[in-house]
């Protein structure tokens, strides 16, 4: 097997390159749609293009941008009235408040706005000391997500890939649902080493998750050298071509089942602007944004923008020699 990251970019997302990953031409691939049934031929077809039953989500890290009690209560009262109490259509949003406003925004908010926490336990092994929160204690305040490997925690306080992998293990045996945030650094990306350790930091992260859990996890894609402000964003292309290749990674590594559950999300520099070209790409399942996630205003137009993309004609291009078989 080779996977799309084997390929040179622009490549990553095209028909001949998927063909090629499955050993056949695009021509026999046609000539065997053809023995097949007209529902199987759309059920390949829709896939191709991206098709998918897995629900978008965008989740709004707050990090530690909100210290007051006044500037979280006029957040929540902004989130709870923008959707009439509700949340967004077609979206399953998520905040991620600081652990001391947790209980506050689970009190607020409507239940159809999920609660997570930006992490679980410490930076290093002590389950049980003193002033760590466990799965089981945000449980019971009614967090449903929680956000684990996300860069600042990897590359400023210096959790391993172990520690992540045990944390994952213990968030989804408590019942939670866990995003786990994976990225380089700039230095990997210029090297061209990233896939390898894109997949490294997954592989270990997969370790905690059983076979049938992967329809309560999330992968977060986060370039570390685009984001913060004033960064270059990555561009849809090179998302794809991550994103696609996490995809195959899990289905080769873990399991056919794995991928097609796990929603894989962009997290870079996602703002109102530039948040169509992501998501109209076919394996981008949704986004986690940081400062778009305090304007109510412009995080409700990236949850409208990636639900009306998804609408849409994807931008990978199905060849015309399967469109016709």
């Amino acid at each position: 097997l080779r996977y799309p990251w084997d390929y040179p970019m622009g490549s990553g997302g095209s028909t001949e390159a998927a063909m090629a990953v499955a050993g056949a031409s695009v021509e026999e691939l046609a000539a065997e749609l053809r023995q097949v049934s007209a529902e199987d031929r759309e059920k390949l077809k829709d896939a191709l293009q991206g098709g998918t039953s897995r629900k978008l989500f965008v989740g709004a890290n707050w990090k530690c941008s909100l210290e007051s009690q006044k500037q979280v209560e006029a957040l929540l009262a902004q989130l709870s009235d923008r959707w009439d109490g509700n949340g967004p259509p077609g979206v399953e949003l998520c905040v991620f408040p600081p652990y001391i406003f947790l209980d506050r925004a689970r009190q607020k908010l409507s239940s159809d706005i999920a609660i997570g926490s930006q992490n679980a336990w410490d930076a290093a092994e002590g389950w049980g000391c003193t002033g760590v929160v466990t799965g089981t204690m945000l449980s019971a305040v009614g967090c449903t997500w929680v956000m684990l490997g996300h860069s600042d925690r990897r590359n400023v306080l210096g959790e391993s890939d172990a520690l992540i992998a045990e944390k994952v293990a213990r968030v989804l045996s408590a019942g939670l649902n866990v995003n786990i945030t994976i990225g380089e650094k700039l230095e990997a990306r210029k090297s061209g080493e990233y896939m390898s350790i894109l997949c490294t930091q997954l592989g270990a992260a997969a370790q905690g998750v059983p076979a049938d859990a992967w329809g309560r996890v999330a992968i977060a894609y986060e370039p570390v050298w685009a984001v913060g402000e004033g960064a270059t964003p990555c561009s849809p292309q090179d998302a794809q071509h991550v994103h696609q290749s996490l995809r195959a990674w899990l289905a080769e590594e873990v399991s056919q089942s794995a991928a097609e559950k796990v929603r894989i999300l962009y997290t870079g520099s996602v703002n109102e602007t530039n948040a169509a070209g992501y998501a109209q790409l076919p394996d981008v399942d949704g986004f986690i944004v940081g400062r778009a996630g305090l304007d109510i205003e412009k995080l409700a137009l990236i949850c409208d923008t990636l639900v009306s993309s998804k609408k849409k004609e994807p931008s990978v291009t199905v060849d015309s020699t399967l469109a016709g078989a």
